[in-house]
C-alpha cells in the first residue's frame, strides 16, 4: 500500500481526525483566498467558551507576518493559537 503523500494537506487532515473526536468542540475551517481574511488560521475553534485556532504548516514553512498579526489580535482578545507541523501533532 502506498504511503500518503505528506504535505500541509496531510497535517490538516490530521488534525481535523483528531478535532472530529471532541464532540464538546465547534471548530471550522475559514475560506482561503479572495473571500477570505488574510493571514486567518486554518482551524478556528470554540471549547467551552474559549476561542483558539490552528495554523497548519509542513515541514520548514513557518507563519507569514499576516499569520503572526492574527495570532497576536487572537491573543490579545483572550484566546490562543498554535502552529501545528508534522512534528508536534
Amino acid at each position: 500500500m502506498r504511503e500518503a503523500k505528506r504535505d500541509e494537506g496531510w497535517v490538516k487532515k490530521q488534525i481535523k481526525n483528531r478535532l472530529s473526536k471532541y464532540p464538546h468542540l465547534h471548530w471550522w475551517m475559514p475560506n482561503a483566498g479572495a473571500f477570505g481574511v488574510s493571514g486567518q488560521h486554518d482551524f478556528m475553534i470554540c471549547q467551552m467558551g474559549v476561542f483558539w485556532s490552528i495554523e497548519a504548516k509542513y515541514g520548514t514553512n513557518t507563519p507569514t507576518d499576516n499569520q503572526i498579526t492574527f495570532a497576536k489580535r487572537i491573543r490579545e482578545a483572550g484566546g490562543f493559537c498554535l502552529m501545528v507541523n508534522e512534528k508536534n501533532l
